[in-house]
């Protein structure tokens, strides 16, 4: 290769490395697990366009699915006999990732309507939650979390159940008729669904901004069900809204020093060569 098409070459290299700002491809996850009088199985799954995950037996179900709109669904559900200690969970995560840029991003993001309920003849203790979080570059800036706990092994009025909410509190309403899966309704809590948006302006470098779901019943469970969900694992695309990532990619990413020295020594053999023709050195 001739001294100018080498230098052509390393030019040209250069442009595309400081072009290459873009935001990565999403990763969807989903996971789901249960521990039922000590014996514990699970199940995950990771996939750019879309993750589902499912442990299920006779008595219990948990699912958590996500999609490349950043739509997830989690649900974790108990229908077993009295007398059964149990945990069923499930998560659902969405990923991404996206370089530095100079003024303003945001994350937008939905949170689809969520129960917690329980079926008659309960035993008291029993937990319903869920739990939904934002990070950026590993820093929790977005928490809501509730959790409903049987007082009265009947639930039948708020007095029968003790609700717990922490972080940004969603707008919750008693229910006597939460149904599961297995055709069962129960008293316990709606909470509406949520929108927000939170500014993310990243770090110099690449940022990593990461949003979970995660649903999960625990404790000693009743001759009748309990169940926590968030949205539909089941069919994602009936959710109105996923999450929206906006980079100000207005202005060109700022180059790391790796890509100014290439750069650098771009320009500065593109001087010699000049010289070196002029002289007739280059032939």
């Amino acid at each position: 290769m001739g001294v100018r098409s080498t230098l052509l070459f390393s030019t040209i290299l250069c442009a595309i490395v400081l072009s290459s700002g873009a935001m990565a491809v999403p990763v969807m996850g989903a996971s789901a697990d249960a521990v039922l009088n000590g014996v514990f199985s699970s199940n995950s799954d990771s996939s750019s366009t879309a993750a589902s995950a499912i442990v299920v037996g006779s008595e219990h179900t948990g699912r958590g699915a996500s999609d490349a709109t950043g739509r997830l669904g989690v649900s974790a559900e108990f229908l077993g006999a009295s007398g059964t200690t149990a945990s069923i969970g499930a998560n659902a995560t969405y990923t991404d990732t996206f370089d530095y840029v100079t003024g303003s991003s945001t994350f937008d993001f939905f949170i689809p309507s969520a129960a917690i309920g329980f079926e008659a003849n309960n035993v008291p203790g029993l937990t319903g939650s869920f739990l939904v979080e934002v990070f950026l570059n590993g820093v929790n800036i977005f928490t809501t979390g509730s959790t409903v706990e049987t007082i009265a092994g009947t639930p039948q009025d708020p007095a029968d159940l003790l609700l717990t909410q922490s972080g940004t509190l969603l707008t919750s309403v008693f229910d006597t008729g939460i149904a599961d899966s297995f055709g069962l309704g129960g008293a316990g809590y709606r909470f509406n669904p949520f929108s927000g948006s939170l500014d993310v302006s990243p770090l110099i470098g690449t940022n990593t901004i990461s949003y979970s779901m995660d649903a999960r019943v625990n404790g000693l469970i009743g001759e009748t069900s309990a169940i926590a969900s968030i949205g539909d694992p089941l069919n994602l695309s009936q959710q109105p809204a996923g999450v929206t990532l906006t980079v100000n990619s207005g202005t060109a990413p700022v180059p790391e020093p790796g890509t100014l020295a290439l750069l650098i020594a771009g320009i500065v053999g593109m001087g010699f060569s000049k010289r070196g023709i002029a002289s007739g050195e280059f032939r």
